[in-house]
C-alpha cells in the first residue's frame, strides 16, 4: 500500500484508536501507533505530504524507536516537508528570557517534560531520506517540526541543559 493510497480509506478522524486498528487489522499496516496517528492520520490528506510521500510503501518501511544524538538533529536543515517552519520555530527561543516559556510551548506538561528530560514529550518521525523520490540524507524528518525547531532553539540559546540523545521513531526500507 503506498502512502498516497491512505486519502481513499474511510478513517474516523474522530476515533484515532478506531482508525490505527482499521490501518493495521484490515490494511497491514505494520507500524507503532504513534507513527500511524502522527504520519498516516493526521496528514494523509495534506497536498506537501502526498507529494513528498505518495509513493512510500507502507508495507515494506520497517519502523523503530531509537536514540539519536544531538549533533545529528542539529545537522537535520532542509531535510524536512517543511524546513522553514522548523527554522521558524527556532528563532522563537531568542525571546525567552523576554516572554517565558511561550515561546516553546503554552501547554505545563509539555515545557516542564523540556524542563525535566531535556527532551520532546513525544518522539518525532524521521525517515531515511533515500527512500525518497529525490533521495535526501540518512535523516529526513517527517513530523515533529516544532519539536526539532524548539530542540534546536533551545541548544543556540541555550535556554536550559538539553538530553545529549532524543528518542524518534524513525522508518527505512
Amino acid at each position: 500500500m503506498l502512502y498516497k493510497e491512505l486519502n481513499k480509506i474511510e478513517l474516523c478522524m474522530h476515533d484515532f484508536a478506531k482508525s490505527i486498528k482499521k490501518l493495521q487489522n484490515e490494511f497491514g499496516i505494520n507500524a507503532p501507533n504513534s507513527v500511524i496517528r502522527q504520519f498516516y492520520l493526521d496528514h494523509h490528506d495534506k497536498s506537501a505530504f502526498i507529494e513528498l510521500y505518495g509513493e512510500l510503501d507502507l508495507h515494506n518501511i520497517k519502523w523503530r524507536l531509537k536514540n539519536i544524538s544531538i549533533e545529528d538533529l542539529l545537522f537535520i536543515n532542509e531535510e524536512a516537508t517543511y524546513p522553514d517552519f522548523v527554522k521558524e520555530i527556532a528563532q522563537n527561543a531568542k525571546f525567552y528570557y523576554e516572554l517565558g516559556d511561550a515561546v516553546i510551548d503554552t501547554r505545563i506538561d509539555i515545557i516542564q517534560y523540556w524542563k525535566n528530560h531535556g527532551t520532546w514529550k513525544t518522539p518525532p518521525i524521521l525517515i531515511n531520506g533515500t527512500i525518497l523520490k529525490n533521495p535526501t540524507s540518512k535523516f529526513h524528518l517527517v513530523e515533529g517540526h516544532t519539536r526539532l525547531g524548539n530542540l534546536k532553539g533551545i541548544y543556540t540559546e541555550k535556554v536550559f541543559k538539553l538530553a545529549n540523545f532524543h528518542k524518534i521513531y524513525y522508518g527505512e526500507y
